[in-house]
């Protein structure tokens, strides 16, 4: 499962505020992934690790309890957010 989004502006440079929309997408995603049975979750790659370039995405990883319905849809709508 992956989520592919342009966080870019016309320069190729991050937009500014990326990193707070970040914040706030990582905290809605921790309680989305509480009440929904979700066994592991943590962010890894450039973000993780704190060498974010122009070219960076954001990785996540997520590891279900149980098959959970729609939970990829809410993941979706949460991070297409951050803009």
């Amino acid at each position: 499962m992956g989520l592919a989004e342009s966080y870019r502006g016309p320069s190729g440079k991050i937009l500014p505020g990326l990193r707070a929309n970040l914040e706030e997408a990582l905290g809605r995603l921790r309680e989305l992934f509480q009440q929904r049975g979700v066994a592991l979750a943590y962010l890894f790659g450039s973000y993780a690790y704190g060498k974010v370039s122009s070219s960076s995405d954001i990785d996540i990883a997520i590891l279900l309890e149980r098959s959970k319905e729609g939970l990829y849809s809410s993941y979706r709508e949460i991070l297409l957010g951050v803009r």
